[in-house]
């Protein structure tokens, strides 16, 4: 469908794009902001800035969705980041929109989940015919969700008629649910601090455990839960009865790789009498992890002696696997999964630093599809990026175990193979074994690749770059596999072969 999330069937005229390290860079930040920001209102505007202005976009913004007592459905601005040269629109979306003026579709997408993005002369008439008269040529709008609902979307639009990647989508969506985690966040830390002004029955109201233990003194770390609020059935499926039989289901549900970390904390903080506070994950009772936040601090009674430990437990799940999402997209391709630049330069200098000090080499091989422009302007860049995603899954099988496949962007490929003998003399010398891994790359490209319902027959340009023998430095390296790349690509000539169709 048109200007729904992305269409990998049809061709895309005009493609943008983007700086890959930059957007990286940006979404890296936005998750750094909203993750220590005071209130994640007050880090949406440099969030719109950095992600707007990393993507190439005029006009971003955050709107919350509402609904009016009539049960309609409104886009409220709460926050926007504008390039001058859209001061129009600033004014013209000032106001709310209601998603039943002709954005209906939008409202069915964007709360199941999906995306709305594209050039807007695919969208339906009467979302194109508004759009464009804002100036608007392509935009892309992502939900934010929080655990309860759709909370509003984030809106990147540009006045230039050109797609959205596949990372650009992804990152955004990433950064949807990262704002949609601090709201959470937010929510419940808000409802934490309500609690402690309220009385215990109206504790059992948040959407967060409470729970009591006493200090024991057979208990290094003060462990014996004696209360457990009704919540605990909600969020991992255990009755309170459950999770307090047997002197409690807390060591048996805790991750076993967390258990020695989280207990240590509770005996240093049982022996200073200083607050709780670990995140860890927890096995359900229908057996799936959940990461929960435990914050607990002593109670004294009159004397001052501690008594108990009051604790609270939130489930951060979200945010972890927010963060999780963003640290794998700091070094690594969001298209085809593999390392990118920025993973394979520490890596290879690591591996430098090794065969400096035990004199091994370092091979690095440097691939350029050929004729891959052709594929593009034939097929179509999803066609392009179904190969380039068809090539990686080639190569990962096909390297040792000790090696290192990358994606540097575009249609350049990287492998680094360390810890090498250096003598190639030798039956497996660096020379030697960087040639057979040319060798078996070609040989895994033979089969062509079914691409968008044609046969293509794709070859790779490959040059190698060796330490010591053509390098002294992680630069010099690159510089060198880069050369000898473009040298056999001008022996090589272009070489793409668009086959057969295949029948469906």
């Amino acid at each position: 469908m048109p200007g729904h999330g992305r269409d990998d069937d049809q061709s895309v005229s005009h493609q943008h794009r983007p700086d890959e390290d930059r957007l990286v860079l940006a979404v890296a930040s936005a998750a750094r902001t909203l993750t220590h920001a005071e209130a994640w209102a007050d880090a949406i505007p440099s969030v719109l800035e950095e992600l707007a202005t990393s993507t190439g976009c005029d006009h971003a913004s955050a709107f919350e969705t509402t609904v009016d007592e009539e049960g309609r459905s409104w886009m409220q601005r709460r926050e926007v980041w504008a390039a001058p040269s859209s001061a129009q629109l600033v004014k013209r979306w000032a106001e709310p929109h209601a998603y039943d003026d002709g954005f209906q579709r939008w409202a069915a997408i964007l709360s199941g989940g999906g995306t709305v993005c594209g050039p807007v002369d695919g969208f339906p008439e009467s979302e194109r015919g508004r759009l464009e008269a804002d100036g608007i040529a392509s935009l892309i709008v992502v939900p934010v969700r929080t655990r309860e609902r759709w909370w509003g979307t984030l809106v990147f639009t540009r006045n230039i008629d050109a797609d959205w990647s596949r990372g650009e989508e992804a990152a955004l969506i990433a950064v949807g649910e990262l704002l949609g985690a601090a709201i959470d966040r937010g929510e419940q830390e808000r409802k934490l601090h309500e609690a402690e002004r309220l009385h215990r029955a109206h504790v059992e109201a948040i959407p967060a455990i409470t729970y009591i233990e006493n200090v024991d003194p057979n208990e290094a770390a003060g462990y014996g839960e004696v209360y457990v609020s009704p919540q605990i059935e909600t969020m991992l499926g255990y009755t309170q009865e459950e999770w307090l039989a047997e002197g409690g289901a807390w060591q048996r549900a805790i991750h076993p790789e967390d258990f020695q970390r989280v207990w240590d904390e509770g005996v240093r903080t049982g022996e200073t009498g200083e607050p709780f506070m670990e995140e860890y994950r927890v096995r359900t009772k229908a057996g799936e992890w959940r990461w929960i936040r435990d914050e607990s601090r002593l109670v004294h009674d009159d004397a001052g002696k501690p008594v108990f430990w009051h604790g609270v437990l939130t489930d951060v799940t979200a945010r972890k696997e927010a963060e999780a999402q963003v640290a794998f997209l700091a070094y690594h391709d969001p298209l085809t999964g593999l390392a990118n630049r920025a993973l394979l330069e520490e890596l290879l200098e690591a591996a430098l630093a090794r065969a400096r000090r035990s004199a091994t080499a370092v091979a690095l091989l440097f691939m350029d599809i050929d004729g891959f422009k052709e594929i593009n302007d034939t097929l179509g860049h999803h066609a392009g990026d179904e190969l380039l995603c068809a090539i990686a899954e080639r190569l990962e099988p096909i390297t040792r175990d000790t090696d290192l496949v990358a994606r540097q962007g575009g249609d350049e490929f990287l492998v680094l193979m360390s810890d090498l003998a250096v003598n190639d003399g030798e039956r497996f010398g660096a020379v030697a074994t960087a040639k057979m891994m040319a060798e078996r790359i070609h040989a895994a490209l033979q089969e062509p690749f079914a691409i968008a319902g044609t046969e293509v027959a794709a070859s790779m340009s490959i040059g190698t770059g060796i330490y010591p023998i053509d390098a002294s430095d992680l630069r010099s390296l690159l510089k060198r596999a880069d050369e000898a790349m473009y040298e056999r690509k001008r022996a090589r000539g272009r070489r793409v072969d668009l086959g057969r169709e295949i029948a469906g």
